[in-house]
């Protein structure tokens, strides 16, 4: 019996995430392997969502994921975390888990994207509006300090992670991020600290192996 249960949560993926997570505050018990998983898992999870919700990820010392909390925001502008540093940390604690990531999105809502009149310019307008969302906030940076200073002095290492759109830009832990680009595709540890691969990379790369096909031939 275990041993299914155990099976059902190795499996789980964003979409599943998104039917478990409860506006109003859960924890689900999951198994993904490493950040880099866990941050796949989450962006599906958080792809499409008209409001701000946020996640506290609980992982061990191999950094696998083994606990999440969700809770959800009353728009697309903010999200107040239902769980305190405090209780983060019992919960860590009795639980043997070494590491925690606060992720939370930031909706790339129509409503604050003009409309340009050209099917190009809103393009160059929402990839604009994009680049501004992947940047923390200020009270994303002051509530990372608080929880990072919280955590640090219990022996808990922080990072916060933030996703627009798909994409997403990470800060914190040296060990967490060092795991992150380690267990990254061999072409998303080309480019950003994020592990989003760029058009303009994409781009040159194509370049160099059309430039190779014909030296070649």
């Amino acid at each position: 019996m275990n041993s299914k249960r155990n099976s059902d949560i190795r499996r789980i993926t964003g979409k599943d995430l998104k039917e478990k997570a409860k506006p109003t505050g859960n924890f689900v018990p999951v198994e993904i392997d490493n950040v880099y998983e866990l941050c796949q898992v989450m962006g599906e999870f958080f792809y499409g969502k008209k409001h701000e919700w946020v996640a506290v990820c609980f992982l061990d010392e191999n950094f696998r994921c083994k606990l999440i909390w969700f809770n959800k925001g009353a728009d697309h502008r903010s999200v107040p975390l239902l769980i305190t540093p405090g209780e983060a940390i019992s919960i860590a604690k009795s639980n043997h888990l070494k590491y925690l990531i606060i992720m939370h999105n930031h909706p790339l809502s129509s409503k604050i994207i003009p409309d340009y009149g050209t099917r190009r310019r809103n393009i160059e307008a929402r990839y604009f509006y994009k680049e501004q969302l992947r940047d923390f906030s200020g009270a994303d940076k002051a509530a990372a300090r608080f929880w990072s200073d919280s955590l640090k002095m219990e022996g808990i290492g922080y990072a916060d992670v933030v996703f627009v759109a798909g994409d997403y830009r990470i800060e914190g832990d040296k060990e967490i991020i060092k795991n992150l680009k380690s267990n990254r595709p061999f072409l998303e540890k080309l480019d950003t600290p994020g592990g989003c691969l760029s058009w303009t990379l994409l781009i040159s790369i194509s370049i160099v192996c059309v430039a190779l096909g014909i030296i070649l031939n």
